[in-house]
Order: C-alpha cells, then structure tokens, then sequence
C-alpha cells in the first residue's frame, strides 16, 4: 500500500515537474530548484509517511479500541437491558403479590411472608442493577478517557497536517497530493466521528435508559412505600378490629354473667313468688276456715236469741231480741259469702243484697205474693268493712218497709238499687209504694234504734242520706265505697 502511494506521489511530482518545464521553458534555474524541491519533498515525503505510518498505527489501534469499546458497550447494554427485563418482571411479580395482598387480606400472615421473599429478591436484585449501572458508569469513565486520547491524536494529527501544507506551500505539486491525502484523513475521521457520535448517541439512550430505570426505581420504591402505609394501616384496623373483638368479648361475658344474674335473680323471685303464692294460699285456707267459725258463731248467737225471743214472754222484748237475731244474721251473711268465694277481700254486691233481702224476708213472715221485691244492682265488688256497713244499712231501711209499709197485709212493691256514682262514690236506694211516712218525720229526731243505726252507719262510710216520704218512701244514701 505504501509503494502505490509513493508511486503515486513520483507520478504526480512527474507530473508537476512536466508543467514545471513547460511552463518556465525548462530552464536551468527551474530545473535545479525543482530537483532541490524534489530532494526537499522527497525527504519531508519520507518524514510524512512515517507520520502517516504512526498515525495509521496509532488509529488502527484507536479503532480497535473503540471497536472493543463498542462491543462493551454493547455487552454492557445488552446485560443491562436484560437486569432491566428482570426488573420489570420483578416489578410486574411485586405488583401481582400486591393484588394477591389486597385481594387476600384473611391469609396476611402467610402472604406477608411471600411480600417479604419478594421484596428481599427485589432488594437482591435493585443491588444487582446498581453493580451493573456502577460498572457502565465505569466503563463510560473508560470510554470517555479513551475518547480524550484520541481527540489529543487527532489534534497532533491536525498539528501535523498544517505543518504538511506548510510544506505543500513550498512544493505545490506534494501540496496536492497532501491535501488529497488529507481529505482522504478527514474522511476517515468524520466517519470516526460519525461512529463516535453514534457511540455517544447510543450513550445517551443508555444514560435515559437508565434514568427510565432509575425512575421505574424511585416508581417502585415509592409503590413499595404505598404498599408499606396500606400494610400499617391493614395492621392497625386490625389491631382496632381485635380491640373491638376484645372488647365485644368482654361485653358478652359481662351480659352472660349479667343474664345468669338475672336467671338466678330470676329463679329466686320464681320460687319467692312460689312460696308468696303458697303462703298466700295459705292464708286464704286460713282466712276462709276464720270466716266459717265466725259465721258458726254468729249462727249459733243468732240460735240462742231466737230461743231467747221464743222463751220471752213479753211481746216488746221478744221482738228486740228478734231485730238483734236479724242483725246478727246479716253479719254472718258476709262471712258466709267470703267463705264460699274465691275472693277473701270483697264480696259480690248483687249476691249479697239478695241474700239479706231473702233472710229478711223470711224472718218476717210476711206474705211475699203481696209484696215484691225488685233488686238491680250493678255488679259491683265491695270490701268487707264496707260490705258490713252497708249491709245492716240495706237490713234496717228493708226491714222497715216490710214492717211499716204494707200494714193490714196490703200489697205493694219494693225496689232496691245500687250502682255506682260519680268520683268514685256508691248509691244505694230503698223505694217502696207504701204508706210514707209522717209529715213531721225527722231522721235525727227519730228515736227507733234502726233509724239510729243507719245514720250512724251512714256517718261511719263519710255518706249522705236523703229521704223522700211523699207517695210511698224512698231513701237515698251515697257513700264511698272501695271495690
């Protein structure tokens, strides 16, 4: 290659020599001068080509340098598009074991183990990238001092080259050819350039690369973070769901022991209500055997007044003893009736004018075809005291119409009612369709021992009588009365 160019160089200096002769008409001065520059050229040609000796060695070597630069730099960007693939199936693993996280909150414990392997083989290879990256960083290091080198050759090589025109000045012919040579050169060096400005270019993309690596990095790292609060945050509902737990448990335990207070507290009022009952039934048992012996014993005094009254031999005195056989009757009247009834408090209101009416009526031996008794009595329960009270009223105004309003055996009715008044309070009403009473009849002034007895009596219920002797005689007394 070296001998193609020298000839090429002669055969050009050939050349310019030729024009040099025809144009100077080959005179002696020219050719001598041409032979000085031929000896001048040929010695400087033979300095140049040992320049462009070492300057091809020294580009062969820059491009072999380069060329192995290049093939580094593309091992290194193949290793490092391959770490990136890793890492983003890495990612794309991170990310469904964050789905499978959320989706399966209730298998925590054995998936938090899995984020934990995962995030140590994410953390493993985050490491591995960053070697890698650390190792391109070094070879960029590499490659840009190497570059540096060759920039310094080519500018010795241009330093060079101007000192070649230079000598192309002297030589116009030599200069020809340098500057050929020199395109030639220049060529070769913006094809360098070109290449090194496509290594740079392909630098760049591996600097953005990596910056979409470093990125997809701080994406992941900022994911992992998201992942971390939503894994806090799951960690504390559950603490606060295992303190409600907790707390729901308690309270349970607290109703349960609670409800068991209440069943044992339960269970005892069931048997105290038990033993109220059976002591209460108890004492009806008892109060119901009370009433029967009092009855007895008013029956048997009301027994021995009516002998009495029989042996009496005075007319006055054996009726007094008869009205007290009758009074005591109605007494043992109520005993009778709380005897037979279920309720030991009260009694019948209906049943028990009829029955002192019935034992009225028989005691006084009147014709009961000729004087009816109409009873309407609202149904009313009474209590004792008052039932007692009210009965010997209903006794003395009844027996007083069986005796002083129908005399001389005559015909007539009575009517007897009860019923309940207003506020609370009771009325009671004796009417018969006798005789009446005196014009000058006056209740306070009576002196008959049962017109006594019913004010008195009516006193004692806080009641008012009021009585009517126009066409027969009618009696009104309200009272309170406690049902």
């Amino acid at each position: 290659m070296y001998k193609t160019k020298n000839d090429e160089l002669l055969l050009r200096i050939s050349e310019l020599g030729g024009q040099l002769k025809d144009a100077h008409i080959a005179s002696e001065y020219a050719t001598l001068q041409a032979e000085t520059v031929a000896n001048i050229a040929k010695k400087k040609e033979q300095a140049l080509e040992a320049q462009i000796i070492v300057l091809e060695t020294k580009l062969d070597r820059t491009r072999g340098i380069n060329r192995d630069q290049l093939k580094n730099v593309e091992s290194n960007y193949a290793e490092l598009r391959a770490t990136a693939e890793e890492l983003e199936t890495a990612n794309q693993e991170y990310m469904a074991t964050a789905e499978e996280l959320d989706v399966a909150n209730i298998d925590k414990g054995a998936r938090a183990a899995e984020l934990v392997i995962a995030n140590k083989e994410k953390g493993a290879r985050a490491a591995e990238l960053a070697i890698a990256n650390k190792k391109l960083i070094f070879d960029n290091d590499e490659k840009d001092a190497r570059v540096a080198e060759l920039v310094i050759a080519n500018k010795e090589k241009d330093a060079r080259a101007a000192e070649l025109v230079i000598a192309n000045k002297e030589k116009d012919a030599r200069a020809a050819e340098l500057v050929i040579a020199k395109e030639k050169l220049v060529s070769e060096n913006e094809e360098k350039d070109a290449r090194l400005a496509a290594l740079d270019i392909a630098n760049k993309e591996k600097d953005a690369r990596a910056a979409e690596l470093v990125i997809a990095n701080k994406e992941k790292d900022a994911r992992e973070a998201e992942l971390v609060i939503a894994k806090e945050k799951l960690v504390s509902e559950n603490k606060e769901k295992d303190a409600r737990e907790a707390e729901l448990v308690i309270a349970n335990k607290e109703l349960a022991y609670q409800n068991d207070e209440k069943e044992a507290r339960a269970v005892e009022l069931e048997s105290a209500g038990e033993k109220a009952k059976a002591s209460l039934k108890e004492k009806e048992v008892l109060l119901k055997e009370i009433h029967h012996r009092v009855k007895n014993n008013l029956q048997i005094i009301s027994s021995m007044l009516s002998l009495q009254a029989r042996a009496e031999p005075d007319v006055a005195s054996r009726k007094a003893l008869e009205e007290c056989q009758r009074r005591v009757k109605v007494m043992a009247r109520i005993h009778e009736s709380l005897h037979q009834s279920n309720n030991v408090t009260a009694v019948d209101a209906r049943d028990y004018i009829n029955a002192i009416a019935a034992d009225t009526v028989d005691s006084s031996r009147i014709n009961s075809q000729k004087v009816e008794t109409l009873v309407e009595v609202d149904k009313i329960n009474i209590d004792i005291d008052t039932a007692i009270v009210c009965g010997q009223i209903f006794s003395e105004l009844y027996s007083n119409c069986i005796k002083h309003a129908f005399p001389d055996e005559r015909s007539g009715n009575i009517k007897v009612t009860m019923r309940r008044a207003d506020k609370g309070r009771m009325e009671l009403k004796v009417v018969d369709d006798g005789i009446g009473l005196p014009e000058d009849f006056n209740l306070h002034k009576s002196a008959t021992l049962g017109m006594k007895l019913i004010g008195a009596l009516t006193t004692q219920l806080n009641g008012e009588i009021s009585i009517d002797g126009c066409c027969g005689t009618s009696v009104w007394i309200t009272f309170e009365g406690k049902q």
